[in-house]
């Protein structure tokens, strides 16, 4: 559940918010970054299918040695949907469905039973090492006040309450929304024992830092939101978004500290 990544000593290492089936668009936010596939590495925050047009060519890229990502909770989705198939659970497939997985009408069962096989043994963190510092990887977000080191633990032990939050929970967005901040410690907005945390699921307008978390999920998906990808191997990172109904757009480049 977590897959640990060692210093890139050949090329860059990227970070991109969460994907949903926006692969054409991914590929145009790559040949931007003039990305080299023989020398850079890419790490997704998860959500790699459901809404966007791409979702059946999930595999092609989960089989490419330089593409790794984290698992988020729509990656989950096909093995539950197969589980309903099985047990004609109507409820569960409509919940897929109505999240955008609608796709999987049209892929045979083998096909879809290989894309859930793979997404589900995808890790829930990951860990790299870069000249910025150890940086993580997960979907949702770490409890407020977590220890980086006793997640990774409890990962280790099984621990479902721990894999389900940082694939699913809200916490700090929700304590934003409902303007809660004031109620948390500064120091506990940041996870300990680790220098920066990326994290996506949860739509925002533009990269948004809480502490030592970047939440990078600008909607790529949706139109007039943004694929943002962040060079992680830069000085002080940095960041391009591709917005999907710009096409044509080369995005716009700048350096965030």
């Amino acid at each position: 559940m977590v897959l640990k990544m060692g210093l890139n000593h050949e090329g860059r290492d990227f970070i991109v918010g969460d994907i949903h089936g926006e692969f054409g668009l991914l590929e145009r936010s790559l040949e931007g970054v003039g990305f080299d596939p023989e020398r850079d590495r890419l790490i997704a925050t998860g959500d790699l299918i459901n809404r966007g047009p791409d979702s059946p060519r999930v595999m092609e890229f989960l089989r490419q040695p330089w593409f790794f990502s984290v698992q988020g909770n729509h990656d989950q989705m096909p093995a539950m949907a197969l589980h309903a198939l099985t047990h004609r659970d109507d409820e569960v497939l409509r919940a897929w469905h109505k999240s955008g997985g609608t796709w999987g009408v049209d892929v045979p069962a083998s096909q879809l039973r290989g894309i859930a096989a793979a997404l589900a043994n995808l890790p829930v963190m990951i860990e790299v090492q870069t000249p910025n510092g150890t940086i993580g990887v997960c979907h949702a977000e770490p409890p407020i006040g977590a220890d980086w080191l006793d997640l990774r633990r409890r990962l280790h032990m099984g621990c479902e309450h721990t894999r389900r939050h940082l694939t699913w929970a809200r916490e700090r967005m929700t304590a934003l929304g409902k303007r809660e901040v004031q109620e948390i410690p500064h120091g506990e907005w940041a996870v300990r024992n680790i220098d920066h945390v990326f994290c996506g699921h949860t739509v925002i307008d533009r990269w948004m830092t809480l502490g030592n978390l970047h939440f990078i999920d600008t909607g790529g998906c949706f139109d007039g939101g943004d694929l943002t990808i962040i060079e992680i191997t830069a000085r002080g990172f940095r960041e391009r978004t591709y917005q999907r109904a710009r096409h044509g757009d080369p995005g716009h480049y700048k350096t965030v500290a």
